[in-house]
Formats: C-alpha cells, structure tokens, sequence
C-alpha cells in the first residue's frame, strides 16, 4: 500500500515530448516529478539529494545508457523502484534492462492509465519488500 506521504517520481529521458507529458501527469496526480535528460545528471542529482520513490527510464542515450545507469545504481546499493519505457521492449536492451533490475519493461507510446497503475504497483512492490526485510 502507497502511503499518504508525496510521491517522488524521477523521469529520465532525453525527449521532451515523452518526459514532459509524463511529469505533467505525475503531478496531476498530486505527485513531485523530476526529468533529467541524461543518466549522467540523475546520478549527480542522487548525489546531492533523497533517492525518489520511482524511476522511469528510457534506454536509448548517446553516452550512458539506461542499463549502464541500473548496474551503477545497484553497484552502489541504491534500490530504486524501476519503470523502463522503451519503444523496443523485446530488444536485447530491454531484456539487459529487467536483469540489471528493473521491475518492468512498458512500450512506448504508454497510456496515462497504463503508467499511473505501473508507477502505484512499482512503489507498493517496493514498500512491502522493504517491510519484509525490517
């Protein structure tokens, strides 16, 4: 179960037509969004800052990619609930992606629907995971 607290969510990916809907509907829903454009500035955001409570990511980026960004994520004992969109969800990226640790692989384009219900289950599987382990 989510709790009351606000939601963070953090949206990386490089086009502004999927990151900018995509923050608009995650603070639709009473959530705080975040985009960043590049793996590289999510990581030294996380640096600086409270991990959010989701992670959506695309794969495709022109020097760290997001499977790049999970390894170095795990590496470092950052568990971050992880939502890949991707518009090749049976490429061999994608498959790269759900073994470095994300939770899902989504398709591009998503529903709002689609991706409010995978973000609620992404943060409720990561809470009770973590009441398990206390």
């Amino acid at each position: 179960m989510v709790n009351s607290r606000t939601l963070s969510i953090a949206v990386v990916d490089n086009d502004d037509s999927v990151s900018d809907p995509i923050r608009i509907l995650i603070e639709m829903h009473g959530w705080q969004a975040q985009t960043y454009k590049t793996c590289e500035s999510f990581l030294a955001e996380m640096r600086r800052t409270t991990l959010p409570d989701c992670l959506i990511l695309d794969l495709r980026f022109p020097r760290m990619s997001g499977v790049e960004l999970l390894r170095q994520l795990t590496r470092n004992g950052l568990n971050i609930p992880t939502i890949v969109l991707t518009a090749h969800p049976d490429g061999p990226l994608a498959i790269a992606a759900l073994t470095a640790g994300a939770l899902e692989v989504a398709t591009k384009p998503i529903s709002s629907d689609e991706l409010i219900s995978k973000i609620r289950l992404a943060v409720s599987t990561a809470s009770s995971q973590v009441e398990l382990s206390q």
